[in-house]
């Protein structure tokens, strides 16, 4: 499964949108106890908030999220790690990458 993930404006500081975690069944991960990493292709990772662990739903606060670019439009590959709290791994999406679009900021 591969989502494209909304776009953002880079330098933005306010929460990103909130996105559902699922499996290849679409079947939401429950993430409780968990903790989840965002990474972004040639980028630091990141940590991702887990606003409803049960549902699988989490989100990248946005001023964190600003990968380097100077072009007007970069897209950027991106997967989300979980670390189960027995400290097993799973990587989303399962299959692929997820993608991300940052537009540069014109007053910057």
């Amino acid at each position: 499964m591969t989502t494209i993930y909304p776009a953002i404006k880079a330098g933005d500081t306010t929460n990103g949108p909130r996105l559902r975690l699922v499996g290849r069944d679409q079947t939401p991960a429950s993430l409780v106890g968990a903790t989840v990493l965002m990474h972004i292709r040639g980028e630091p990772s990141l940590p991702v908030v887990i606003a409803e662990a049960a549902d699988g739903i989490v989100y990248c606060p946005r001023g964190t999220l600003a990968p380097t670019t100077n072009q007007e439009v970069a897209r950027f590959d991106v997967e989300f790690e979980v670390t189960y709290a027995g400290g097993t791994v799973q990587t989303f999406p399962e299959e692929g990458q997820d993608k991300v679009t940052v537009w540069i900021d014109l007053d910057n």
